[in-house]
């Protein structure tokens, strides 16, 4: 299964399709940017870190809110949603930069709109 990222209007969805096929033939509408200033990076709230007080399932509220993070949401799920194995992302990108690390978070959304981490 494929999450495909759509960016139409400018809000940033995920979009389920079962044919790989469609990833080349979205690439032009999945396009976007941000800035990123390395003077103020991007904490790590929770996952797998070696610090036992900051690690595990943590709300990622806090740095959702950045202007140098991308969010992908997909529609509320009609049914459980069971993930097995790894969870991959291929990432196409550009950057101005000669050193870039990028991460990518799989998170669970409540209902009350708090977003956890899948740790």
């Amino acid at each position: 299964r494929f999450l495909l990222l759509n960016n139409e209007n400018g809000d940033n969805i995920l979009v389920q399709d079962d044919d790989e096929d469609n990833l080349k033939q979205n690439k032009e509408q999945t396009e976007i940017s941000y800035l990123y200033d390395p003077a103020h990076p991007t904490p790590q709230i929770g996952g797998a870190t070696f610090d036992p007080s900051n690690c595990g399932r943590r709300p990622q509220n806090p740095i959702e809110n950045r202007d140098d993070i991308l969010i992908f949401t997909s529609p509320t799920l009609k049914a459980p949603l069971h993930i097995c194995g790894e969870i991959k992302v291929r990432l196409e990108l550009e950057s101005s930069v000669e050193g870039t690390d990028y991460v990518a978070r799989a998170c669970h959304v409540q209902p009350d709109g708090t977003s956890y981490n899948i740790a």
